[in-house]
């Protein structure tokens, strides 16, 4: 299996196991994050809410406040988003960390932006 690279950190686990369940746990985890990567294309409030109800990633970046994540589950997705998925990790933020935050704002004020000019294009909407 080319795809499987057992570490050497992780004997405990393949001897539990065995290595082709580890090897096709791995497998199905990178496919969770591609499938997670389109859902986050398609829909940043559903990907906020999923790493909200099945992780703890929201509650590390904010906390463990609920505010906060809400307001910007509402007003603010992308932002939230990529708040979220650079802080939960790693911990506090650096510079790369805060250009993606800056992406994130850029994306929410253009969706407001075409929200705004789609409510303008409609007659006798106001």
């Amino acid at each position: 299996m080319r795809w499987c690279h057992v570490k050497r950190d992780c004997p405990a686990t393949v001897a539990r196991f065995g290595l082709r369940a580890f090897c096709r746990s791995v497998m199905v985890a990178r496919a969770m994050g591609c499938l997670f990567a389109l859902i986050a294309l398609l829909s940043p409030r559903l990907a906020v809410f999923l790493l909200w109800a099945f992780t703890n990633y929201v509650d590390r970046a904010f906390s463990g406040g609920w505010f906060l994540p809400l307001v910007g589950l509402i007003f603010a997705p992308w932002t939230t988003l990529m708040y979220v998925l650079v802080y939960a990790p790693a911990g506090p933020i650096h510079v790369a960390g805060w250009i993606l935050v800056g992406i994130g704002v850029v994306l929410d004020l253009n969706s407001w932006a075409h929200a705004a000019a789609n409510r303008r294009s409609v007659p006798g909407y106001n």
